[in-house]
């Protein structure tokens, strides 16, 4: 009958150890359960910043070009300005050989 009892004691005590094993494995599995969500979590924070920072460096993208197209028309517009400036220095000159000339013809015809 010892026998008995004591395979009796050792498949209650095996029974506790497997109980124990499955707490364990259980406590684990909802420990894994929740790290799974916190990575989820993270990642969906991860691509809404992604997507975020794709936004932004769209705007910096348009900004950047449309700076880019004001500094040709600054540009254009400093040539034409130069071409204008040199046109009203040729006429001025001009204007002033021709001041110059009058004034030589009208001496002329002084009495």
């Amino acid at each position: 009958m010892d026998k008995a009892e004591d395979a009796v004691s050792d498949g209650v005590n095996a029974i506790q150890t497997t109980e124990g094993s499955f707490t364990e494995i259980n406590e684990a599995a909802g420990s894994l359960r929740t790290l799974i969500a916190d990575i989820s979590g993270a990642a969906e924070e991860m691509a809404e910043s992604s997507s975020k920072v794709e936004n932004a460096m769209d705007e910096i993208a348009s900004v950047s070009e449309q700076t880019s197209s004001n500094a040709e028309e600054v540009a254009a517009s400093s040539e034409e300005q130069s071409a204008s400036t040199e046109e009203i220095v040729n006429a001025s000159e001009s204007l002033a050989a021709m001041a110059q000339k009058l004034s030589t013809t009208v001496d002329q015809f002084k009495i």
